[in-house]
């Protein structure tokens, strides 16, 4: 039996970080029991316990069931780690101060925005919490916190140096939410859970953000000004009823298909979805609520 020894909780065998407070555990010897072994064969990964060939994002093995989170392969959040290094040590000298904002973003920042946004959620809990680490590092409070200045700077449609910041930043927090929306679904039981539990919630409070969760419907649906692929949705609760409709009315204003996280093909008038989104707003005059959405999925 281990510790952890940055606040004594037992750990969890095979965890990378402790699940009470988030530390780092020490790397055990190469010899320990259950490690996953890799033949090279080409690059072959083979379960420890039974032998079946896996895959470096197997969380279960799918012939013994033996759980392999926590065990030597190249986790997805170290690569996506070396991915930003390499990224910012290609970056070049440019400018900042007030002509940041006549300056197109910087070619560094544009590719570290596309990669983390297009992060694939993790497939372990191990990963999940690593990743929920390395996005509180990287959030800027003061940039994505849920003020009125910084919903008027959100607005920007064009990148420049001066707003790629904000950007970026936003981007960490939408896969910080996809993330622990995953953990959430897949390792509720897990006791790394509460230490993703714990991370997510402290940093939605310290951001100011409110998120609910609600069975919903896509009511109506028009392009976004004279954009053809950005959109405008009025949605409720409640099943699909043109006559009727139950409790408040919400907009997603300006978004994109990628934007609403969905796993349908297309997202249009009369479906009935599940809805994850963070309150943006209240117009008292229309009486929408304005949301950002984190997911959007059929039901």
């Amino acid at each position: 039996m281990s510790y952890c020894i940055n606040c004594g909780q037992i750990l969890v065998e095979g965890s990378k970080f402790c699940h009470m407070c988030g530390a780092a555990v020490k790397e055990i010897s190469p010899g320990r029991e259950g490690q996953r072994k890799q033949d090279y064969v080409g690059k072959i990964l083979k379960c420890p316990n039974c032998g079946e060939q896996i895959t470096e994002t197997t969380a279960i093995c799918s012939s013994c069931g033996m759980k392999l989170t926590g065990m030597s392969a190249v986790s997805s959040v170290q690569m996506f780690k070396d991915q930003l290094m390499a990224i910012e040590s290609s970056r070049k000298k440019g400018f900042g101060g007030f002509l940041g904002v006549y300056m197109p973003a910087d070619k560094a920042d544009m590719q570290k925005l596309t990669l983390i946004r297009n992060f694939p959620i993790p497939n372990s809990v191990d990963d999940c919490l690593e990743f929920m680490m390395l996005a509180i590092a990287n959030i800027d409070v003061n940039l994505s916190k849920n003020t009125i200045s910084n919903r008027i700077n959100n607005n920007n449609q064009i990148e420049t140096a001066a707003s790629i910041g904000r950007t970026i930043s936003n981007a960490w927090v939408s896969k910080m939410e996809q993330v622990y929306r995953k953990a959430e679904m897949a390792f509720p039981n897990d006791p790394a859970f509460r230490g993703i539990q714990k991370i997510y919630y402290d940093k939605m409070k310290e951001l100011k953000i409110k998120v609910i969760e609600f069975d919903g419907r896509i009511d109506y649906c028009t392009k976004h000004g004279d954009y053809k692929t950005r959109y405008d949705y009025l949605v409720s609760a409640g099943d699909y009823d043109p006559d009727h409709q139950i409790g408040p009315s919400f907009k997603f204003e300006d978004v994109n298909y990628f934007d609403l996280n969905t796993d349908l093909d297309t997202v249009s008038i009369g479906q009935n979805v599940h809805i994850v989104a963070k309150v943006v707003s209240f117009d008292s005059d229309t009486g929408l609520f304005y949301l950002d959405p984190v997911a959007v999925t059929g039901r």
